[in-house]
């Protein structure tokens, strides 16, 4: 958080962190889970719009997709940098665990290999894939190395 702020000290920092929170004049740290639908639309509402978005959480697959997928819509404004870090996971054993979590059979990479393939098809947007086709209104094709950062561990009982 700190070093979000050293880098970018005209900037406002926001992170999610799955266990801890905290505000500064410069930014704040929200308490949630990347992987929660409502935890991602709460913070939406207290921070708007980001020029930049970096997911170093909890490095699963199956979340950074899904945090991607609402996040780039819904948060990043049109020409923001979204960077998601840690994608040599999708490359792990299924069964392998990172912060607690398994890392599953989704791969990220993957899933951005082929979105200008489904961003690009001239199949109606009805027939493609939920939550890709829609991003084709946001930007221009993806690479597969589009990458996002926000913190998020497994929550320590």
């Amino acid at each position: 958080f700190t070093m979000w702020h050293e880098y970018f000290p005209f900037g406002k920092i926001f992170t999610m962190d799955i266990s801890s929170e905290r505000k500064e004049e410069w930014g704040e740290i929200f308490l949630g889970d990347q992987n929660s639908l409502s935890d991602l639309e709460r913070v939406k509402e207290k921070i708007e719009k980001c020029d930049v978005i970096v997911d170093d959480g909890s490095h699963v697959p199956e979340h950074q997709i899904k945090s991607f997928v609402y996040l780039f819509q819904q948060v990043l404004k049109p020409g923001g940098i979204y960077i998601i870090e840690d994608v040599e996971c999708s490359f792990w054993n299924p069964q392998s665990e990172v912060y607690g979590y398994k890392v599953g059979k989704h791969n990220i990479l993957n899933f951005f290999s082929s979105s200008p393939y489904e961003i690009n098809s001239p199949k109606p947007p009805s027939t493609r894939v939920a939550g890709r086709a829609s991003v084709s209104a946001h930007a221009p094709p993806l690479s597969p190395f589009t990458t996002f950062r926000m913190t998020s561990r497994k929550r320590r009982t």
